[in-house]
């Protein structure tokens, strides 16, 4: 009776949703897929296990300014905050600012002032402009010259400490412009021709007289394997020794988007990541492709996902001055398993090891409902920043993920669609990538959605707290939906905002490359539903008497998988079911006076 009841409340659960989840968006042709999935089996339309501890405010304070253009960044996740010393500088992309009509956007140059919190604002170049990218100089004779280049056209600016001196560095037709100051020269980049076949390369000595050069034309069979679009960005080592363009390559528009999976093309034809770096001022470059559309197997741990590079990849990258690149990318893509599940992780590459992997809640990356209330190109988990230490031992990532309350996405219809709200996530390691924090919440007011947050390549340093800081700069969206790019929509008058996040975990004395936990924390156990082994993380706030044990519906012990004393720090330990029936279980962990449970669910 009661293995009858149960089953009945098994198909009650998970019929409705996966009804639901069938119902969403089915992009691309079902194929028959040889192999099974161990990863999220069940198509989940809203996932009640992907619950956060939220902040009831916005995080940081207004700079002062407002726009109604709501999309900041393309492809690429261009530089739009920056700290020289203690004094953070900002390029934001404003539309309108001053006297100008509403529907010109202007790129206004920011300094926080580092004693008394105040922002000035500055015209960069006094007329429509847009997607600003910031660098200072850190080394050389013009040490502390600050920079910014935009579009429309392609133009350089240079600060003289009272006014912006500008150039146009390319011709008609180009767009997507990104710099870097590097060992006394300037490094610029944009997206080409008007068909933006191909990128263009330039470099300056002074700012004001350009070479468009090709030395690294020769890998542009990496660029766009086929004709297509192309972006780039540009970033450089602490020291200025590593220059690195990055950035993301598309195939035709018959040979991007999924073809070699579903169409059977080869994998050259499609979208791709890729990275050109120097060592030697531009003397010799070594290109590196490290994405491909498509690929089964690139995470690990998800053997059967495979990630689409779409025309909003949404990349960022930062490198030590050894050399090692830290990037992030949006990951949205298939389980291959059924060809119909989504999934939305932010994924994260170390060129030390040259392997992704994911730095998201993995409970919420799965959800179906954030294809079908995606908010114009807010895809799941999107637009994700990266900042790196100056000794490259600390890496920091922020993005943009759904709003939640109670397992569900909060949203709101504009009228005619529902989007959902959205939240800023972070994480974070202490060992140059290897392992990273459980992802948070950076800040989730509920009358907002915070998005398109950004942070320097380089995190700032606090000599007085010993720890790094990351200075945040996002758009505080008062409302909910698609991007308003190309209407003057007088309804959202978005501040733009800013906030400085103390990274906290700075273990001292550690030789093994474990991290410290902020808080006592159960995760969800992965996957779920699961047949017949799964995996439960979990993080202790000090060493102490740890039980970890797994209950039946009616509250029965099944199994004791932890019961000793452990040290503070992240912990993992394997749950094999084989001898239990499918069924619904709880497992609970207790930590000194702290305790927490969670269901899972035993599908065989």
């Amino acid at each position: 009776m009661l293995k009858r009841n149960v089953t009945l409340v098994l198909l009650f659960l998970f019929v409705p949703c996966f009804l639901m989840a069938q119902a969403t968006k089915v992009k691309l042709k079902q194929h028959k897929v040889v192999g099974t999935e161990q990863l999220d089996s069940a198509p989940q339309f809203y996932n009640t296990t992907a619950k956060l501890a939220k902040n009831t405010a916005a995080v940081g304070t207004s700079i002062g300014l407002t726009t109604n253009y709501d999309s900041w960044t393309n492809c690429i996740v261009r530089d739009q905050i920056v700290c020289l010393g203690k004094t953070v500088l900002f390029a934001n992309m404003v539309r309108p600012y001053g006297t100008s009509a509403a529907s010109v956007r202007h790129i206004v140059f920011t300094q926080r002032d580092s004693v008394s919190g105040a922002f000035t604002h500055t015209d960069v170049f006094g007329g429509q402009a847009g997607w600003p990218d910031i660098d200072v100089e850190s080394l050389g004779a013009n040490v502390g010259t600050i920079g910014i280049v935009g579009h429309s056209p392609d133009q350089l600016a240079l600060w003289d400490g009272s006014a912006f001196q500008t150039q146009q560095f390319s011709g008609t037709g180009t767009t997507d412009p990104s710099f870097q100051f590097g060992n006394a020269k300037i490094w610029l980049g944009n997206s080409g021709v008007v068909s933006r076949s191909l990128p263009a390369f330039y470099s300056s000595p002074d700012g004001t007289s350009f070479t468009n050069w090709d030395s690294i034309k020769a890998f542009s069979n990496i660029f766009s394997p086929y004709p297509g679009s192309v972006e780039i960005g540009i970033s450089k080592s602490p020291d200025e020794t590593q220059i690195v363009y990055y950035g993301a390559g598309a195939g035709a528009a018959a040979n991007n988007v999924w073809y070699s999976h579903f169409l059977g093309y080869p994998l050259d034809s499609c979208d791709n990541i890729w990275t050109v770096a120097t060592t030697n001022s531009g003397t010799n470059w070594t290109a590196k492709e490290i994405e491909i559309d498509g690929q089964k197997g690139m995470i690990t741990a998800y053997p059967n996902f495979a990630p689409i590079t779409r025309y909003m990849d949404q990349i960022d990258l930062a490198v030590t001055n050894t050399g090692v690149v830290h990037a992030v990318s949006s990951g949205f893509g298939y389980n291959l398993a059924t060809d119909t599940t989504l999934w939305f992780p932010i994924l994260y590459y170390n060129s030390a090891n040259a392997k992704w992997i994911t730095i998201s809640n993995h409970a919420i990356d799965t959800i179906q409902a954030l294809d079908t209330y995606s908010a114009g190109r807010h895809e799941g988990n999107s637009y994700p920043a990266v900042s790196v230490s100056a000794d490259g031992k600390v890496v920091y990532a922020v993005w943009t993920g759904p709003q939640m309350t109670s397992g569900k996405l909060d949203t709101a219809s504009d009228g005619a669609n529902v989007y959902y709200w959205k939240d800023l996530y972070h994480a974070w390691s202490v060992n140059g990538g290897t392992t990273w924090t459980t992802p948070t919440l950076l800040s989730s007011d509920k009358t907002t959605s915070e998005e398109f947050a950004q942070a320097p390549q380089l995190l700032r340093y606090d000599a007085v707290q010993g720890k790094y800081i990351a200075d945040i700069v996002y758009l505080a969206h008062l409302g909910s939906g698609a991007s308003i790019q190309t209407a003057v929509d007088p309804a959202y008058n978005d501040p733009i905002m800013y906030d400085a996040f103390t990274i906290p975990d700075m273990p001292t004395g550690v030789n093994d490359g474990s991290q410290v936990a902020r808080s006592f924390n159960l995760n969800q156990n992965y996957p779920n539903p699961f047949n017949p082994s799964t995996k439960i993380d979990y993080t202790l706030p000090e060493k102490s008497n740890v039980s970890l044990k797994i209950y039946d519906v009616l509250g029965k012990e099944v199994a004791s998988l932890v019961n000793a004393t452990q040290e503070a720090g992240n912990h993992s330990v394997n749950f094999n079911a084989s001898k239990l029936a499918s069924g619904l279980y709880i497992y609970t962990l207790k930590s000194g006076n702290n305790v927490m449970s969670k269901k899972m669910m035993l599908l065989k």
